[in-house]
């Protein structure tokens, strides 16, 4: 279709998908961190913060995405965060909830050390493999939400191709996209 090699479309497309993705997933990881410390600090969990958790997590990406264009506010990187803190939220939330309990943790507290220190020190170890599996478990959610998001908002990059590539059965564009999430998807 574009009559160009397809390493010619692809690359240029790259940077730009891949700084999309990691403004959207250091966005989402700050909101999800921070609303799950907040809301697990408290002895119930709160509805509060659980509520639109809930409710972001209900909405698709292509409706959140048409939302935002259509109120002139926020953009691809707000949306995609938006969805993958809502995801990582819910998760964070229980670990955290689980990892403040933990016998060690408890008596540091009564010891009275810090909470600074106490998530560095006691909380941050503990949850280093769950926080390395969610990390690649929001990789692989925010490439899932790249399409969309690229399509809706006009952002020349990789997903905008793969649609592109789709919808004009462009196949071996299509394949080399393909291959990339792929690739990317294995080794996240």
């Amino acid at each position: 279709q574009y009559d160009v090699p397809v390493s010619e479309l692809i690359g240029p497309r790259i940077s730009t998908s891949t700084g999309l993705l990691l403004r959207a997933i250091g966005l989402a990881w700050l909101m999800a961190l921070v609303g799950a410390l907040i809301s697990s600090a408290g002895r119930k969990p709160s509805f509060l913060w659980r509520t639109p958790a809930t409710v972001l997590l209900a909405i698709p990406t292509a409706a959140l995405a048409t939302f935002c264009l259509l109120a002139d506010s926020g953009g691809p990187a707000l949306v995609m965060a938006l969805l993958l803190a809502a995801r990582d939220f819910k998760f964070l939330d229980q670990a955290l909830r689980k990892a403040w309990l933990e016998p060690h943790v408890l008596q540091a507290r009564a010891q009275g050390i810090g909470t600074y220190r106490l998530l560095v020190a006691h909380l941050a170890p503990a949850l280093g493999p769950q926080l390395g599996a969610l990390a690649s478990l929001s990789i692989v959610t925010a490439l899932s939400a790249l399409v969309p998001v690229e399509v809706i908002f006009n952002v020349p990059g990789l997903g905008q191709l793969a649609w592109n590539a789709a919808l004009n059965r462009d196949l071996p564009v299509l394949l080399a996209v393909m291959i990339l999430m792929a690739l990317a998807v294995t080794f996240s």
